[in-house]
C-alpha cells in the first residue's frame, strides 16, 4: 500500500544494482499493457482470466519499453532479473502466485496509522488522474466481496464517510487479502518498522529470501531518503497525531479483521520473526 516505505525498501533490495528496477508498472493511467486491470484490481487465485495472464505476464516478464515512469528508479542498460515495486497489487498477490509460481513474492506491511496519517498528510485516497475514492473502488468490485463476506460486515460498523476510519478500513482490505490468499512459505511478509528496529537481521533476512548475496555496506546508507520520500523516517507513537479515541477505534477496525495482534501500542511489530 502507498506510504509504506516501498520504495525505499525496493532500493535496499537492489542496493547491488542486480535487477531492473521497474516501477509500479500496473497502474493503468500511466502504463499501457496495464490498462485491462482496475486501479487496486482483486482477482481470485483460482480464475483463469486469459487476458489478465498475458497483460501481466508481459509486464512481470519485464516486456516494456522504457519510460520515465517504470524506469525512474532504474540505472542498468541490459539485466536478465526484475524487481517489481507495486502498490496496487495486493487484491492480486494469491493470483501471481498461482500462475507464476516461481515469482518471488514479498509483502511489505506498515503500522496502518503511520500510513493513515501519511495519507491524511498529503491528501491522498483518490485514484491517480482520476475522481474516484480509492476505497470506492475496492467496494465496486463485487468478486471481492464474495471472496471475503468479512468486508461487507465490517462496512456495516464504518463510518465511510470519515477521512480516518475509511482509510483505516482500506488498509485492513489491503492486508487481510493477501495474508488469507498466502499463508506459510508462498509469500515473504517482512514490517517496515524492523528496518530500523533491527535492519542487518530484517535485511539479511530478505536477502536469504531472494537467494541473493549481501552485500554489507548496504548498512552505510540507511538513512538516505528515498527518491519518493516526503519527510523523516520515524515510527515512534509520539509522532503520530492522533488522539486517544481514535487510535482506540483504530484498533477497533483492525480488530474486525482479527488484525489488531499485528502491532502493539508502541506501533512495533509483535512477530519481528515472523519470517523464522
Amino acid at each position: 500500500m502507498g506510504r509504506s516505505g516501498s520504495t525505499w525498501i525496493a532500493s535496499l533490495i537492489n542496493f547491488s544494482n542486480t535487477h531492473r528496477d521497474i516501477f509500479e508498472p500496473f497502474l493503468p493511467k500511466r502504463v499501457a499493457e496495464a490498462n485491462i486491470f482496475e486501479y487496486t484490481q482483486y482477482l481470485n487465485p483460482h480464475s483463469d482470466y486469459p487476458g489478465y495472464v498475458e497483460a501481466a505476464r508481459n509486464i512481470l516478464e519485464g516486456k516494456l519499453k522504457r519510460q520515465p515512469w517504470l524506469d525512474s528508479g532504474n540505472t542498468r542498460l541490459i539485466s536478465y532479473k526484475r524487481l517489481i515495486k507495486d502498490i496496487r497489487t495486493n487484491l492480486m498477490l494469491g493470483w501471481f502466485h498461482n500462475k507464476f509460481p516461481t515469482m518471488k513474492i514479498i509483502l511489505l506491511v506498515r503500522n496502518p496509522f503511520s500510513v493513515v496519517q501519511s495519507f491524511m498528510d498529503l491528501g491522498w485516497g483518490i485514484e491517480p488522474c482520476g475522481t474516484r475514492r480509492e476505497i470506492n473502488i475496492l467496494l465496486e468490485q463485487k468478486e471481492l466481496l464474495a471472496a471475503y463476506p468479512i468486508i461487507e460486515q465490517s462496512l456495516t460498523k464504518i463510518d465511510i464517510e470519515d477521512t480516518f476510519e475509511s482509510l483505516m478500513f482500506q488498509w485492513c482490505i489491503m492486508n487481510y487479502v493477501p495474508l488469507k490468499q498466502l499463508p506459510g512459505t508462498s509469500i515473504y511478509l517482512t514490517f517496515y518498522e524492523n528496518y530500523m528496529l533491527n535492519p542487518h537481521l530484517e535485511i539479511e533476512r530478505v536477502y536469504n529470501f531472494i537467494n541473493q548475496k549481501l552485500d554489507t555496506s548496504i548498512f552505510n546508507t540507511l538513512k538516505q531518503p528515498s527518491r519518493t520520500s516526503y519527510a523523516k523516517r520515524e515510527f515512534s507513537i509520539d509522532n503520530i497525531r492522533f488522539n486517544s479515541e481514535q487510535i482506540d477505534r483504530g484498533y477497533q477496525i483492525l480488530d474486525m479483521f482479527g488484525l489488531a495482534d499485528l502491532y502493539d501500542r508502541n506501533l512495533h511489530p509483535r512477530y519481528p520473526h515472523v519470517n523464522s
